[in-house]
């Protein structure tokens, strides 16, 4: 089953989710062994919330528990339909189980928390990244210094320019525009001397 999940997913394979579905009613009506490693593909088949409630209930009508894995399937799933709140759901179920997340999904749920302006959210998981030992990098600050520059915070944005900058990181371009920006738009131009 799960090599017919895999070549479902590929492109070449016309009207590839009728397969699925087709696959998914074929295990109802068969004894074939039901895995969480099904459902983890299928949840990375699928994009809308709709799709991913279907998988979701499969977990419970097969008996199935979420492993970590899952977890990070279904956090990236709903980051990809753009629906973070959800996705910060999923973030916090994961942390009442115990499970992390790595540098990458951290970034993800950060951008885009802080592209839907949900500063309080973006900032509880910034500090429980850094709580949780996973050292913010130059993409984790770039995002908090966007967010804080467009909701005209340009003093905490300053403030999390100097922390990178007094981390090591070197920021890229990207990180120099999006201060400059913040600072323009906070009218504190004199400022931006102290960037270099």
């Amino acid at each position: 089953m799960r090599l017919s999940l895999i070549l479902s997913n590929s492109s070449s394979v016309p009207n590839h989710s009728h397969l699925v579905l087709s696959i998914l009613s074929e295990t109802d009506h068969s004894n074939m062994h039901r895995t969480i490693s099904t459902v983890n593909i299928l949840i990375g088949f699928f994009g809308n919330s709709e799709d991913l409630d279907l998988c979701i209930s499969l977990i419970g009508k097969w008996k199935l528990s979420m492993n970590p894995y899952t977890y990070k399937c279904l956090l990236q799933a709903y980051l990809r339909s753009y629906d973070s709140d959800k996705a910060f759901g999923v973030y916090n179920e994961m942390r009442r189980r115990g499970h992390t997340l790595d540098i990458f999904a951290y970034n993800m749920l950060l951008d885009a928390l802080a592209k839907d302006q949900k500063v309080e959210q973006a900032y509880k998981v910034f500090e429980d990244m850094k709580r949780k030992h996973c050292e913010p990098d130059e993409f984790t600050y770039t995002i908090m210094i966007r967010m804080n520059g467009k909701i005209g915070k340009a003093d905490e944005a300053l403030a999390l320019f100097q922390e990178m900058l007094a981390k090591g990181f070197s920021p890229n371009l990207i990180a120099y525009n999006t201060m400059i920006q913040a600072l323009a738009k906070g009218r504190m131009v004199d400022k931006a001397i102290f960037l270099v």
